[in-house]
C-alpha cells in the first residue's frame, strides 16, 4: 500500500477540523444533522466496502468518495443559540430531587427489598 492510500485515510479528521472551524459550514451540518450522520456513515461503509470488497477503479472511487465523507460520521447535534435543539447540554443537569423526595424514594427501597425477602422463590 502507497503512502498517498495511507494519507487518504486522514481525510475524515481533516473534514471534521475543516467543519470545527467554520461557522458556515458548522451551521449546515448542525441545520441537516441526521443527513449529515447519515452521509458520514455511508462514507465509512464506501472506505470498508472499497478496501474488503472491491477492486481496481470501483474501488479507488469508493476509497476517494469515502475518505472526505466518513468525517461526517462523529458530527454531534448542537443546542441552538436561542435554547432550542436536539436537546440540553451534557453538562446540564436539572435540579436534584429534594430531601422529601429523597427519603420517600430510600424508604420505598426498603419496603420493596423487604417485601422480595418474604416472597417465595421460584427455584429455575
Amino acid at each position: 500500500m502507497g503512502t498517498l492510500p495511507v494519507l487518504w485515510l486522514l481525510t475524515p479528521f481533516a473534514t471534521g477540523i475543516l467543519i470545527a472551524r467554520s461557522a458556515r459550514l458548522r451551521a449546515v451540518a448542525d441545520r441537516y444533522w441526521a443527513p449529515s450522520l447519515a452521509l458520514g456513515w455511508l462514507g465509512v461503509g464506501l472506505l470498508l466496502t472499497a478496501v474488503f470488497a472491491l477492486s481496481d477503479t470501483l474501488a479507488a472511487l469508493a476509497f476517494v468518495a469515502g475518505g472526505p465523507l466518513a468525517g461526517l460520521s462523529f458530527l454531534l447535534p448542537r443546542p441552538r443559540e436561542d435554547g432550542g435543539g436536539p436537546g440540553p447540554d451534557a453538562d446540564e443537569h436539572g435540579p436534584g430531587p429534594s430531601d422529601d423526595e429523597w427519603e420517600r424514594f430510600v424508604a420505598d427501597f426498603w419496603r420493596y427489598v423487604e417485601e422480595c425477602g418474604t416472597r417465595e422463590r421460584v427455584p429455575a
